[in-house]
């Protein structure tokens, strides 16, 4: 699953992530992750996949449905 620049900045929120710890465990510079997540920049679909993977690893679910796509925190939310 491809995930949006919405969605990075959704799963960075929810886990109360700031850009330059998400931006080195992804192996990107905050300035690159910056952009992406404002839609100035086009992110690589390995560099997607390499967000994605950091934030699930966090306890991100992506998600699409019918509705549209979205993100979730895993568990109870007991931490919110």
């Amino acid at each position: 699953m491809t995930v949006t620049p919405a969605q990075i900045r959704g799963a960075r929120a929810m886990l109360r992530m700031v850009q330059h710890e998400l931006a080195e465990k992804a192996g990107l510079s905050q300035r690159s992750l910056a952009m992406i997540e404002i839609g100035a920049a086009r992110a690589r679909e390995g560099t997607l996949e390499r967000l994605r993977v950091v934030l699930e690893k966090e306890g991100i679910v992506f998600f699409d449905s019918d509705e549209g796509r979205g993100v979730m925190l895993k568990g109870d939310g007991a931490d919110a």
